[in-house]
């Protein structure tokens, strides 16, 4: 048996453009902000670069960039992660075949990996999302 409230998977399934593109806003950038500023260097640049890269979809992007998403999820773990999680909410939030159980295990599973990932940003968007408060 899940946790996972109705009202939670209504809202993001009605609502999955703007859950992703909070989640873009508050996850993906945070993260890259934050590591923007631990950086230096070579690194700094290739955190720049990749910050853009990090919240477009894969399937849009070149072979040469591509190759750059790559190299910059090489470089942090923190990047890795907050991008799987992108992908998965983003496979959950298109995938019109799932029953709501489905969803809601998905969900459910995304949040413990949230609130497990030892990063600020993933719980506190779980947290509004299981609220429905996303903004």
């Amino acid at each position: 048996m899940t946790q996972c409230a109705f009202d939670t998977v209504k809202v993001f399934v009605n609502n999955c453009f703007q859950v992703m593109s909070s989640y873009a806003r508050d996850v993906m950038k945070g993260i890259c902000r934050e590591e923007f500023r631990r950086s230096s260097g070579a690194y700094r640049k290739l955190n720049k670069q990749g910050k853009r890269l990090l919240v477009l979809d894969r399937s849009g992007l070149t072979e040469v960039n591509r190759k750059r998403l790559s190299k910059f999820l090489e470089t942090n773990t923190n990047f890795v992660t907050v991008y799987a999680m992108n992908e998965s909410l983003h496979n959950i939030a298109f995938r019109s075949s799932s029953s709501y159980e489905q969803t809601c295990e998905s969900l459910d599973d995304k949040s413990q990996r949230a609130e497990a990932s030892g990063m600020e940003a993933l719980p506190q968007f779980s947290i509004r999302l299981k609220g429905s408060v996303v903004n």
